[in-house]
């Protein structure tokens, strides 16, 4: 297997897939994580235009969507 096409977990990452997925959860996540820092109250705007965020889950659908608009580039350039 050639090594800029490894796959990982049952082939459906590879390793461009896993690094845009972890920068976009790292990215997505901020706003958790500030939460526990500052009140609620500054992030309220951002809170109220993310989906999921209410869960603490607003990394998520990003996460999703980069996943699977890398893994369709990747197979489009294949």
């Amino acid at each position: 297997m050639n090594n800029t096409k490894e796959t990982f977990v049952f082939g459906f990452a590879s390793k461009l897939v896993f690094r845009w997925v972890i920068a976009i959860t790292f990215i997505f996540s901020i706003p958790d994580f500030l939460g526990f820092i500052i009140d609620d109250y500054k992030l309220e705007f951002i809170n109220n235009i993310m989906p999921l965020a209410s869960q603490n889950l607003e990394w998520l659908l990003p996460s999703m969507i980069i996943f699977i608009f890398i893994n369709l580039f990747e197979k489009v350039n294949d």
